[in-house]
C-alpha cells in the first residue's frame, strides 16, 4: 500500500512539481495551497502518512501548523518534513526535530528525507 503524502505550500509550481515526483514515485498525493486547506483536509477524514511542509506562507504558516498538530491527536504522530527557500533553520523556529530541505530541491535529497521520515515512522 502507498504512503499518503500531504504537500503544504503556497507555490502552486512547487505543489505540482512534488506531486508528479513523489506520484511518479508510487506515492498517494494531496496538496494545500496553505494550513488552514490541509486542517480541512484533515477534518474531511484525510489522515496522511507524511506532511511536506512549506516554512513560510500566508493564513497559517508550516510553523503555526506543525505547533497545531502536534496538539491535534488525530495527526500529532504524522512525520513532517519542511521546505522552505532558506537553506537554514531559523534559530527563533522550533521546527519539533522534522528535517529541513531547502528549495530548490535537489530531488535525492527530498526523496531520502521522505523515505527516512516515513522509516523512522515505522519504526515508533
Amino acid at each position: 500500500m502507498a504512503a499518503d503524502i500531504l504537500i503544504v505550500d503556497d507555490d502552486r509550481e512547487v505543489r505540482e512539481t512534488l506531486r508528479d515526483v513523489l506520484s511518479d514515485e508510487g506515492f498517494e498525493v494531496h496538496v494545500a495551497a496553505d494550513g488552514e486547506h490541509a486542517f480541512g483536509m484533515i477534518d474531511a477524514g484525510l489522515r496522511p502518512n507524511l506532511i511536506l511542509l512549506d516554512l513560510m506562507m500566508p493564513l497559517l504558516d508550516g510553523v503555526e501548523f506543525r505547533a497545531a498538530q502536534r496538539r491535534d491527536p488525530r495527526i500529532a504522530a504524522v512525520p513532517v518534513v519542511f521546505i522552505s527557500a532558506t537553506s537554514t533553520r531559523p534559530s527563533s523556529v522550533d521546527l519539533a526535530g522534522a528535517p529541513l530541505v531547502a528549495k530548490p530541491f535537489d530531488l535525492d535529497e527530498l526523496l531520502q528525507a521522505v523515505t527516512d521520515a516515513l522509516a523512522s515512522a515505522a519504526v515508533s
